[in-house]
């Protein structure tokens, strides 16, 4: 989906930087799969240009996939339970224009959990154009050689599903006589191993699948579709239609000999639109209007003859109210908001949004998703729940203490509608990432308003991980407004993208850039680049300081210049002077000693009564109050800033009265 531009001086969008453009023409290249090291577990049987992996018992087996333009993984058919694969976020190389995107599959992992089994491809494909692709096919003998061995039934089927999870000895497709006792060998069908077999035309009887021991019974029906050689012709071929209000319904009708009208009954809330509109093919699509999608809705369109009104197909329709996704951030549920009944909620814990196509196959088949942190949660019981934002209570099926990420089944009347949400950065979940306020999604952390060279200084950029590729960048701005990319250079530049041990990454809820940089002395800003894990669009934030050029403490003339001063007892306003030069502005510390035999201690520590103050101009004072023959001795004046530190001494002697000064501790 493509980002919109956020409305912040410090959040901009910018899909057209020069160095970060990309266009890629989809017959320049394809994306690469690459394999880590193939264990003697996996046997390669490859036969064409793509590769095909078989293990009878299952091996790790680690993938990853490049491509210069965004990329996702698309996985069909049986790959094991969600707990034993792990899609690991997006990563973006901004410098090379690479994106890249890993999976694991821990197969060995998996040998304690029954009937687990592979029969799938793996897919990495272009986003925009999924012809942009390179594959793989995996497969895991499991415990039997179909997937899911069982009866089944299809209706106006072109595949009879048998998948197989060893695809190395054959599978026959027979065909059962009504008498259940003969059969033949279907000829005309196309076996696939990840999912069955093919055909031009529509299965109708009985068919097993037969490999080795082992077999799969289906019956496949024909609905009411007319017959293709029949003068009339019809879509869809079912008579009950039910979508949700906010759906369309596309209804074809045709006929060789005869003109055709569709006649929609009389309902204010529909609109029947034509895209084809000839004498004889007549294609329409049927809607709710916008302002009546809060209603459910029945109706009938009628395919009939011009002439004698002769009824070719009649379709019963029903538009049903959609159900909304609530996040209650307080209670931590994940609600399903509906009028109808019976309603439910299904949640799965994902990743990012790649990750969360994925977990649809939790919805077909919870027992591969009910594994640690991938458990499946769900709700079929009515319920009510309080809206907060519009403080009241609406009906619906609700899933409470959910997951962080997840991916969301909601079914009413038995229509499903699908949604994802996602954590942002104070733990907050939105199933929107327009609705949730821009610091919630990328942030650098304050810096002071002033930083200096000759230093290193340390930016920390933090984004969500659901959101943005796992590999945050950083720019740098200069005074004439010219802007570079950093890269790492090990010295001047360092810039890390720590993994979830650090503190400041959890789990994969976060991700996180630091920066460490000696900032040239004509800097102004850095700017945090957070790709968008499938676009290439660039979310911005920025930092902006003045940089100051450091310099090491000089002592000033201005500073006791003699190394003798004398104090008398009872006189006000005595002070010691001491005042340094250097960016930033050197502190000061005040020290001494009774005589050059001991070592020097604070001065707040030996002679409480002395004080030390800063001036207006920079300088430092030591304040002398309450003198007493103690005080005499030597006194040491120190500067330090970043650079370093210079000193002077003063040797300070009391005139009349002895008096003891505070004891020394």
């Amino acid at each position: 989906m493509k980002k919109g531009v956020l409305s912040s001086s410090f959040f901009l969008l910018l899909p057209l930087f020069d160095n970060l453009l990309i266009s890629v023409r989809a017959s320049e290249t394809k994306p690469q799969i690459i394999f880590g090291n193939v264990g003697a577990a996996w046997a390669n049987i490859t036969t064409g240009s793509n590769n095909v992996f078989y293990s009878p018992t299952g091996s790790d087996l680690f993938v990853s996939c490049k491509a210069p333009y965004p990329i996702q993984w698309n996985i069909s058919g049986l790959i094991a339970p969600a707990d034993i694969v792990k899609i690991q976020p997006p990563r973006r190389n901004l410098h090379e224009n690479i994106f890249e995107i890993k999976t694991n599959y821990f197969f060995v992992d998996a040998h304690n959990y029954h009937g687990i089994a592979a029969s799938a491809q793996v897919a990495c494909e272009k986003i925009s154009d999924h012809a942009v692709r390179d594959h793989f096919t995996v497969f895991v003998r499991g415990n039997n050689p179909f997937v899911e061995p069982a009866t089944k039934v299809v209706t106006d089927s072109k595949l009879i599903p048998c998948p197989t999870t060893d695809p190395t000895s054959p599978t026959t497709l027979y065909l059962k006589a009504p008498n259940g006792v003969d059969e033949s060998v279907v000829q005309n069908a196309i076996y696939n191993p990840t999912e069955g077999f093919h055909s031009d035309n529509v299965f109708n009887g009985v068919y097993e699948c037969r490999k080795q021991s082992s077999s799969i019974t289906i019956t496949a029906n024909i609905t009411g579709q007319a017959d293709p050689n029949s003068d009339h012709q019809f879509s869809p071929s079912h008579d009950q239609i039910r979508v949700f209000t906010d759906e369309s319904i596309e209804l074809t009708c045709s006929s060789k000999s005869k003109s055709i009208v569709l006649v929609a009954d009389e309902n204010s809330n529909v609109s029947l639109q034509y895209s084809v509109d000839t004498d004889k093919i007549k294609t329409a699509r049927l809607s709710v209007l916008e302002n009546s999608r809060k209603v459910n809705i029945k109706g009938k369109v009628i395919c009939v003859t011009g002439e004698n009104k002769e009824v070719i197909k009649e379709w019963s329709y029903e538009f049903i109210e959609a159900p909304e996704l609530y996040l209650d951030n307080f209670e931590g549920e994940v609600d399903c908001l509906s009028t109808q009944s019976p309603k439910m909620v299904q949640t799965v814990r994902c990743r990012n949004s790649m990750d969360c196509q994925f977990m649809d196959h939790c919805f077909r088949n919870a027992s591969f998703c009910n594994f640690k942190k991938q458990k499946q949660f769900y709700a079929t019981t009515d319920t009510f729940c309080w809206i907060e934002k519009i403080k009241s209570g609406r009906a619906c099926a609700s899933v409470p203490y959910s997951h962080l990420n997840g991916r969301v089944q909601c079914s009413v009347s038995s229509l499903t509608r699908k949604y994802e949400f996602f954590v942002a950065l104070d733990f907050l979940r939105y199933s929107n990432w327009k609705d949730a306020p821009e610091k919630e999604l990328l942030r650098l952390d304050t810096v002071p308003e002033v930083l200096y060279t000759n230093e290193s200084t340390q930016f920390f950029c933090t984004g969500s991980a659901y959101l943005f590729a796992d590999s945050l960048s950083f720019e740098i701005e200069f005074k004439n407004g010219t802007k570079h990319l950093l890269q790492d250079d090990g010295e001047m530049v360092n810039i890390s993208n720590p993994y979830s041990e650090n503190p400041r990454k959890i789990d994969e809820f976060n991700v996180l850039g630091v920066l460490n940089i000696n900032l040239p002395i004509d800097a102004v800003a850095i700017h945090c680049l957070a790709p968008w894990w499938n676009s290439t669009d660039i979310m911005v934030t920025s930092s902006r300081f003045e940089t100051i050029q450091l310099i090491a403490p000089v002592m000033s003339e201005e500073s006791e210049t003699g190394t003798k001063k004398i104090v008398y007892k009872n006189e006000p306003d005595q002070r010691l002077t001491c005042f340094a030069e250097g960016k930033p502005q050197p502190s000061y510390q005040w020290v001494f000693r009774n005589d050059t035999s001991s070592e020097f201690s604070k001065v707040e520590d030996v002679c409480p009564s002395l004080t030390t103050s800063i001036g207006s101009t920079g300088k430092g004072y030591l304040e002398f109050v309450n003198v007493t023959e103690m005080n005499s001795g030597e006194y040491k004046c120190v500067a330090t800033n970043n650079l370093g530190s210079v000193s002077r001494n003063y040797q300070v002697q009391v005139s009349n009265e002895k008096k003891p000064c505070v004891e020394k501790v």
